[in-house]
Formats: C-alpha cells, structure tokens, sequence
C-alpha cells in the first residue's frame, strides 16, 4: 500500500516544483546571454569577438564544472552608438570635403596654369608680329637698296659706255649715252 501523502494531490505539486527548480537551474546553466553587435563593427570583428567570448564562457565552464552566469558585455548606450554614427559620418564628410578641396586647388592651379600658357601666348603673338613688322621692313630696304644698285649699274655702264664712245670720237653715241645718263639721274 501507499502512503497517504505520496496519493494525494500535494505530493504531486511538490514533485512538478522540484522538477521546475532542476529545470530552472539547467536553464541557468545553459543558457547565457548573447552578446549584442555594435552597429559599427564590421562583420569580421563581431565574428571574432563573438568566438572569443564564447571560448572564455566554455573554458571557464569546463574549469569550475559549474553553472556559471557570466555577465553580459557591456554594450554602448544607443547615444554611444549615434555619436560613434555621426563621428564616422563626419570623418567620411572630412574626407570628402578634403578630396574637394584637393580638386579645387588643382582646378585654380590649372587655371593658373592656363592663364600663363595664355600670356605667354599672348607674348609670344606679340613678338611674332613685331618681327613680321621688322622683316617687312627689311624687305623695303632691300627692294630699295636692290633698286638702287640695279640703277647704279646702269649709270656705270652708261658712263664706261660714254667714256668708250669718247675714245672713238663717236660724238652722237656719246650725246645720246650722256641724255640717257642724265634721265636716269
């Protein structure tokens, strides 16, 4: 026969408690919270931490041979978290303003660059026409000075021709030649 107390309903609630007691100290063993990600850590960073966090938990696990509650990381506020957001956003925005400021200098040195590409231009424009002007003139002078050289011929070979008509006493070739002497004088 039974004992009284193991058929009655009480017995029953203090068996199903004791059970719910072995239960909760197996969830507390068991279970262990898991940390949380940053939002700014990549990928390869939270699988490392997360490896090396669970490695500390088992081997302090294995060593005690215990349930052990291990505290959760301490996480970043979500403040922590924005400021970190903004702080990244306001580098990236640095960065960028920077790489502008890069190009804007490149841009007024090219500018620069092309300014005295043009003045030198400019210059080198200038002295082509001043010596385009110098040779035009040197070509009057010449044209003159040959004129004058072809007309100073003329003249030396109408005066040998007159001396020559002199020396044969050819008085209408030497009028003639002095005419034509004194015409092209």
């Amino acid at each position: 026969m039974m004992p009284f107390y193991k058929s009655t309903s009480c017995w029953r609630k203090e068996k199903s408690t004791c059970k719910e007691k072995k239960k909760r100290k197996k969830k507390r063993a068991i279970i262990l919270p898991a940390p949380k990600m940053r939002s700014n850590m990549d990928t390869k960073q939270v699988a490392e931490r997360s490896s090396l966090e669970a490695l500390q938990r088992r081997s302090l696990v294995l060593e005690k041979k215990e349930a052990i509650i291990l505290p959760a990381p301490k996480m970043r506020s979500n403040m922590d978290t924005k400021q970190a957001a903004q702080r990244s956003s306001l580098e990236a925005l640095q960065r960028r303003s920077l790489g502008h400021k890069k190009i804007r200098a490149d841009m007024v040195e090219n500018s620069e660059g092309k300014k005295r590409v043009r003045e030198g231009q400019m210059e080198v424009r200038e002295r082509f026409q001043e010596i385009s002007k110098e040779a035009a003139k040197l070509k009057e002078k010449t044209s003159k000075i040959s004129k004058q050289s072809a007309a100073n011929q003329l003249r030396l070979d109408l005066m040998f021709q007159i001396v020559k008509a002199r020396a044969e006493n050819d008085q209408w070739l030497r009028s003639f030649l002095l005419k034509c002497f004194l015409e092209t004088s």
